[in-house]
């Protein structure tokens, strides 16, 4: 069975963090034009050179480096290549998460489950048409909530594949009736080639996990929070 670490934290983290960033992080870090967005970015970055140095604590959370494969996904530069660590990072204004494997692809993605957005205007052109029956079968109160769980499934989807953005997401179907089934990736690939996990934390945001797997079987997730705004409710391979 494939194992998820994940790490889960919030922003209010970046002022004490910042000091293990390389100079091409803080420069980033320093470009974003609202504090709330810069806090959120270190906080991640941070969070994931901490959450690698613990999976191999001889490596100093300052000495990781770090480089864009085909398509933008970051990987791990030079000798850390060799450690077959695979890592994916999200931010939220309010929480950060990363996940970490051994040898095997993965993906997260972290949002406010009660987040304003027009259901209608997304879903026309994210999800796919049996998402958006399903979500018009739904009452209308209930329909944001359940949109954000489509959406952090398909975002932890595309990191995982590596493809983000280029991922056709109004072709990549979910059904989330009984659990987490893909009925149609869009992209060619196996619906069982990924498995997911996701779960509600205490302060309302929604956290997707996708990892390679067996056969579509959802990972474990070994689960560290570093914040206690990020308390886990509950953990499971359905919303």
């Amino acid at each position: 069975m494939t194992v998820a670490h994940v790490w889960l934290g919030g922003p209010s983290e970046a002022d004490t963090n910042a000091t293990v960033l390389c100079d091409a992080e803080r420069t980033r870090a320093a470009s974003f034009r609202f504090e709330r967005d810069r806090n959120s970015w270190i906080a991640a970055h941070t969070l994931l050179r901490r959450a690698l140095s613990e999976r191999m604590p001889e490596v100093a959370p300052s000495a990781w480096r770090f480089e864009s494969a085909p398509g933008g996904r970051p990987e791990l530069a030079g000798p850390f290549k060799a450690t077959g660590l695979r890592f994916s990072l999200a931010h939220a204004p309010e929480a950060v998460a990363c996940v970490v494997t051994q040898e095997v692809s993965c993906g997260i993605d972290v949002e406010r489950l009660a987040r304003a957005i027009d259901v209608e205007a997304l879903g026309r052109r994210t999800a796919s048409a049996a998402e958006r029956a399903g979500l018009q079968a739904l009452p209308a109160a209930d329909r944001g909530a359940q949109f954000m769980r489509l959406w952090t499934l398909k975002e932890a989807y595309a990191k995982a594949t590596g493809r983000g953005l280029a991922t056709p997401f109004g072709s990549l179907d979910f059904d989330l009736t009984d659990g987490i089934v893909i009925r149609a990736t869009g992209d060619g690939r196996s619906n069982d080639e990924f498995g997911f996990v996701q779960w509600t934390t205490s302060d309302g945001h929604v956290v997707a996990v996708a990892a390679s797997t067996c056969r579509g079987r959802p990972p474990q997730v070994v689960l560290h929070t570093s914040a206690a705004n990020a308390s886990v409710t509950r953990v499971c391979s359905s919303p």
